[in-house]
């Protein structure tokens, strides 16, 4: 059977918010993109499956869900706020087994913690979604896998500016 594909291209002003009405996975990722701004009281399964796994941008890649939650607390929590600033294009292609693969193109600010600085990463994120294990997962959905491009430089001298040095930006 062949996949069913939406694509839509969207631009700034654009909220999460807006997103569940477009697709389930928006809505799906409309609540991750939420929780995300909060990642020390959200449960890393409650969007990713044990199993889950990261590909960074500079050929960096680990497995496992709390791994990757830690990596995202140590990265983002680095900033007073990382929000989503603008949608360049949000492409949905979902089969009939319920796996969905979602990419993402937008632009993140990542404000400083002393408000004198947003450093603006373009970023592209494909992820791997489909049916949640029982008893865990958002909506009934979870992310099975993540490729990451954006550049590396930027996001690691921000965090610097931050007195955070991430790990995995090192590693490689």
């Amino acid at each position: 059977m062949a996949a069913d594909t939406t694509t839509l291209s969207l631009s700034a002003p654009i909220s999460l918010s807006s997103l569940p009405g477009l697709h389930p996975v928006l809505a799906f990722y409309a609540k991750y993109g939420k929780d995300f701004q909060d990642l020390a009281t959200t449960p890393a399964e409650a969007y990713y499956t044990r199993e889950a796994y990261i590909n960074l941008p500079h050929g960096a890649s680990f497995m496992g869900r709390d791994r990757i939650w830690a990596f995202y607390k140590q990265m983002y929590g680095a900033f007073r706020a990382n929000p989503i600033e603008q949608f360049y294009t949000l492409t949905v292609v979902s089969d009939a087994a319920g796996t969905h693969t979602l990419h993402m193109e937008y632009v993140r600010g990542l404000h400083s913690n002393n408000d004198s600085s947003i450093t603006r990463v373009p970023q592209v994120f494909v992820y791997e979604i489909g049916p949640a294990t029982e008893g865990e997962g958002t909506d009934g959905l979870q992310i099975r896998g993540l490729r990451c491009y954006y550049d590396v430089g930027l996001m690691r001298a921000a965090a610097k500016a931050e007195g955070v040095v991430i790990e995995e930006f090192e590693s490689v």
